[in-house]
């Protein structure tokens, strides 16, 4: 299954609108314009309803769009039918054929598209070593496990060597530990497939640890298309800075700003923070420090609005989180690998600081 990068796998939606029902102002998909270049990661990441699986159900034919257009490499997809598009998907379910082994699962697409025995066989056996599958090539998927079973839709998929892989939550139903080993996995081949891949999911572990780019959803609309780490640090909205990481939001009002910074003021300390540019634009604004951001000092003095209390210490092994209270707020704070001794005990007064430079000004 070794290939090299090609050009092609260009994917480019422009205006996609889909109203299930006629006559409705309800729309799953809003204006959706995205362009994806051949060998790029990209997940479409948002909670449940907001529109990411009926956009990858058109891009794979399941779904007709109400309006708007889907080309690949230039072509009109929406002219080809499902089973004519040079794209494979991996569902949530792994949709394997009971009846069927292993083997003549991971050759069905070669099979079906009339591909000679000889090279069906080289391909799958190539596709079988490649996701450490050759021992179970005669069983059964109920003789396999979770992990097992869905590497081998992930071999089905890819051994037909398609412009385009789609992937439906397609570890959902896996647990913790295998779905870390599973996303690189995923990653890994994809890279060394060189192809495009579209990866839908609610969990923002897996839209970071896999994407080139992350799509950020939200009631049919896109709210933001970023790196991963753009989209962590520098949010476009709270909704954003809200649903990717936990967050701690401050209402606040900046004293000055230019076009990339502002100065606030918070618990009576001036601080000089990163701005989005539309800062400069309103007086609304939200301060986004994420909880690893928010510095704790053990306090024994009196509370002041620079304290807080420890309503909750959680090790969670290369961690501790804490919950606080701060007046009426509820913040959360982590602190990476403490000593012992340096653990806070519930029930302790803190000073609170923050890393300037890592927090983030926004319209609120």
């Amino acid at each position: 299954m070794h290939q090299t990068r090609s050009a092609s796998g260009r994917l480019e939606l422009t205006d996609l609108v889909k109203i299930y029902e006629p006559g409705s102002d309800v729309r799953a998909v809003d204006g959706v314009s995205l362009q994806i270049e051949p060998g790029e990661f990209v997940t479409l990441l948002g909670p449940s309803g907001c529109g990411k699986t009926t956009i990858l159900r058109t891009v794979a034919g399941f779904e007709t769009p109400t309006s708007g257009s889907l080309t690949l490499d230039g072509k009109n997809l929406l002219r080809q039918s499902p089973s004519r598009r040079p794209v494979s998907m991996v569902f949530q379910s792994y949709a394997l054929f009971p009846h069927m082994t292993v083997r003549e699962n991971v050759g069905y697409g070669l099979k079906a598209a009339g591909i000679r025995t000889r090279q069906v066989n080289e391909r799958v056996d190539e596709a079988l070593e490649s996701m450490s599958l050759s021992p179970y090539a005669d069983r059964a998927p109920a003789q396999l496990s979770g992990g097992q079973q869905q590497r081998v839709a992930l071999a089905r998929a890819m051994v037909t060597r398609p412009e385009v892989m789609l992937f439906d939550e397609p570890l959902s139903n896996l647990d913790a530990a295998l779905r870390e080993h599973m996303r690189l996995e995923i990653r890994r081949l994809q890279r060394q497939l060189g192809t495009t891949a579209l990866y839908v999911t609610h969990d923002q572990a897996e839209a970071m640890a896999m994407s080139d780019r992350v799509v950020v959803m939200n009631s049919g609309r896109i709210e933001q298309v970023g790196p991963p780490r753009e989209i962590y640090r520098r949010p476009a909205s709270r909704f954003v800075a809200g649903f990717v990481g936990r967050a701690n939001f401050f209402d606040i009002q900046r004293r000055s700003a230019d076009e990339t910074s502002a100065e606030v003021e918070l618990w009576g300390r001036v601080y000089t923070v990163p701005a989005h540019p539309r800062a400069r634009e309103t007086e609304d604004l939200t301060l986004l420090v994420r909880p690893e951001s928010l510095k704790l000092t053990p306090e024994s003095g009196e509370s002041g609005p620079a304290t807080a209390v420890v309503t909750a210490a959680v090790f969670m092994g290369d961690r501790v989180e804490y919950e606080l209270t701060s007046g009426e707020s509820r913040l959360l704070a982590t602190v990476m690998d403490p000593a012992e001794d340096q653990i806070i005990p519930e029930g302790s007064q803190v000073r609170l600081d923050l890393i300037p430079e890592r927090a983030w000004l926004l319209p609120a």
